[in-house]
This record gives C-alpha cells, sequence and structure tokens, in this order.
C-alpha cells in the first residue's frame, strides 16, 4: 500500500530526505530521469523523440531523460522554455550535462514548438510543469501544451501530465493528453481523481530514492495494488456453505430508480458476499429480479410515490438481525434518522454464534465497496 500525495508532501519528503543524508536533489532528479528515459526505451525503442523542457525541476527530469536516450543511441531532441543561460539549480546542470553529451536542443522563449516542429518524432516526452503549477497554465505554455496534443506523437509526461493541478486533478485549460505516467515516488491525488486522472493515461509510480517511511500521511489517500486488494478476499474452500462467507442485505431502491440498488447488490456478490438480499420497494421487484439471478429479492410495502414506506422499518430491523452487514441507501437512511431502524441494523446485526459471525469483518468490506 502506498500513499497518494500532494505536491507540498512530495516536496517535503524530498526536503527531508535530503536533509537526513538519504540522498540528494541531484540524485533525485538523475533517478527521475532514468525513469523516464527507461519506459520510453521499453514502450517505444524506435523512433525519434522530442523532450519538452520546462524551466523547473521536472524540465531538470527531462533534460536527464534526453541525456541518457541519447547515449543509448536514440535521436533525441530537446525543446527548451529557456536558453541554457536561463536555467538555474540542478536543472542547469542537467541541461549542461546533456548538451556536453551532445544532446540536440533549441530554446523558444518566445514561443513553443509549432506542429510542424514536433511532427517528426514519435514520442514526445512531457517535462514542462510536473507538479509544478496551480491553476490556469501561462498563455505561452498553453501553445506547448496544445501543439503537443496535436502531433499524434505518443506521449509520456514525467510526473504529471502539464496543465493538471497535481493536488485536486483540476484542469484550468489545456493539458496534456498522455499515453503514460511515469510518477514519482507515488501517485499524485491529481492523477487519480478526474478530470485529472483522464490526462494520466497509465500510470507508472516510479522508486527514485526516498525512503518509504517518509512517504507515510495521515490521512493521505491509500492506494492498494491487485495482489493487496486480492488478499482481502480468500478463494473458499470447496465445501465451503454459503453463509460461511457473509451475508449481506441491501436496502435500496424505488420503483423509478432501481438501477443503484441492482448494482449495490451485484457489487456485494463480487466481493465473496455468499448471501445476498436486495430488499426494495415492491415495484422495484421485477426490475431486481430481471438482472439478480443469485440473489434474493424482498418487496416491500411503499409509498404512492414508489419508495419505501415508513413502515417497513419495523419489518426491516427484524430482517436485518439476520445478516452479517447492511448496506443502506439515502432515502432508507430516512427510516433509520426516525428512529425506527437502530444502529445495529444501520452497521451490521450480529449474526447467531456459528460460522456467520466469523465473516463479519469480510462481509463489512462488501458493505464498504456495494456502497
Amino acid at each position: 500500500m502506498i500513499h497518494a500525495l500532494t505536491a507540498s508532501q512530495t516536496r517535503a519528503a524530498e526536503e527531508r530526505a535530503v536533509a537526513e543524508g538519504s540522498t540528494t536533489l541531484g540524485e533525485l532528479m538523475e533517478r527521475a530521469g532514468a525513469a523516464v528515459a527507461r519506459e520510453c526505451s521499453e514502450r517505444m525503442p524506435e523512433g525519434r523523440i522530442a523532450v519538452l523542457a520546462g524551466a523547473g525541476n521536472n524540465g531538470g527530469d527531462g533534460w536527464v531523460a534526453a541525456r541518457l536516450l541519447a547515449a543509448s543511441g536514440r535521436d533525441v531532441h530537446v525543446f527548451s522554455v529557456l536558453p541554457i543561460e536561463g536555467l538555474s539549480g540542478i536543472a542547469a546542470q542537467a541541461a549542461r550535462a546533456a548538451v556536453s553529451g551532445d544532446v540536440a536542443f533549441s530554446p523558444h522563449s518566445q514561443g513553443g514548438p509549432t506542429p510542424a516542429d514536433l511532427a517528426r518524432f514519435s514520442v514526445v516526452i512531457d517535462a514542462l510543469l510536473g507538479i509544478g503549477i496551480s491553476g490556469p497554465v501561462r498563455p505561452q505554455l498553453a501553445s506547448w501544451i496544445e501543439t503537443c496534443n496535436a502531433v499524434g506523437a505518443y506521449v509520456v509526461s514525467a510526473d504529471v501530465p502539464s496543465g493538471v493541478d497535481a493536488d485536486t486533478g483540476r484542469v484550468d485549460g489545456p493539458a496534456v493528453q498522455a499515453d503514460v505516467t511515469v510518477t514519482f515516488s507515488g501517485p499524485k491525488i491529481g492523477l487519480v481523481q478526474y478530470p485529472g486522472a483522464g490526462y494520466a493515461g497509465e500510470i507508472v509510480v516510479e522508486d527514485v530514492g526516498i525512503p518509504h517511511g517518509l512517504l507515510s500521511f495521515e490521512h493521505a489517500p491509500e492506494i492498494w495494488s491487485q495482489t493487496e486488494y486480492r488478499a482481502l478476499l480468500p478463494l473458499p474452500a470447496p465445501d465451503d456453505h454459503k453463509n460461511l462467507r457473509g451475508r449481506v442485505l441491501v436496502v435500496a431502491g424505488s420503483g423509478a430508480y432501481p438501477g443503484a440498488a441492482i448494482l449495490a447488490t451485484l457489487g456485494a456478490q463480487r466481493m465473496g458476499a455468499g448471501y445476498v438480499t436486495l430488499a426494495c420497494p415492491e415495484s422495484a421487484v421485477a426490475a431486481a429480479r430481471a438482472h439478480l439471478l443469485s440473489a434474493v429479492v424482498l418487496g416491500m410495502p411503499e409509498n404512492p410515490s414508489r419508495t419505501f414506506a415508513s413502515k417497513d422499518a419495523e419489518r426491516l430491523l427484524d430482517v436485518a438481525r439476520e445478516y452479517d452487514a447492511v448496506v443502506l441507501a439515502s432515502r432508507a437512511h430516512r427510516l433509520s434518522r426516525r428512529g425506527c431502524c437502530s444502529a445495529r441494523a444501520r452497521h451490521a446485526a450480529a449474526g447467531p454464534a456459528g460460522g456467520r459471525r466469523r465473516c463479519t469483518e469480510r462481509a463489512r468490506r462488501c458493505d464498504v465497496a456495494a456502497s
């Protein structure tokens, strides 16, 4: 499990790693650029490569990638936002090292490359902004992004597609549409939240040398791997009874809107619950049964509006006692606010002694996933 990070958390982790002597900023940039170069080589082993290099450290990552790709024999050209003498810090060092390695480049301080310039390249590395943007892209760089998107090349973004807010995924204007984003240390929140997630393409997380303990932040969103999710759902034994895998009650739906209730029920089954029941207003039963071939559908009295009636509450409470977990839709929650449905039913009714109780935690996971 890793955490999705904000830009400030990423910088804080880098600064602390440097302060503790684990690495240097130059080494972090070298590893980041190497990760981008490696991803380009593996995904697009042939063709010319253009690097769009911004003025900051994200641009420095691009310069490192350009140097390493050129050293491996690739035809690389860097389009730089600033001339070499206009850069500073480790980004300037990376640029000078690339130029010393015979990397071709051209500064474009008065305007970006044209579509004709980039049409000669099959791969474009986006190293313009990374995590260093909040708000709309400046008009000068907006033209770079629009050109990048227009030429149809395979696009690899360094850390975050330029134009995407790393903290929120917000896009205020043009943003690079990447085929793959190579992000460093951990995914940024803006890569997993829309609309930013729609610009990231495939996300590859690369370790650039920051100790894992420095990348854990309280309340930061957790990103789990498929292996970690799979461990929550052990395969049932061939002779397991369905009640040993948890019983889930879904209380949801209406005559006009049965879809979410059906999806929640299917979700509970998909997560591994052995016995799932949907309690819904009577007018939603036909639609539910047409889609739920292996779940029990329980019709409940309804109001003229074809939603749950208040008199359903006591019956639902009795039913809920037979289940390990209960999923309540918003309209069903109104019953609980009237005091008709206890906290026991709202969360997880304890099953009778025996195998069902052992599955309560697994069923609760179904509850979370389905809702």
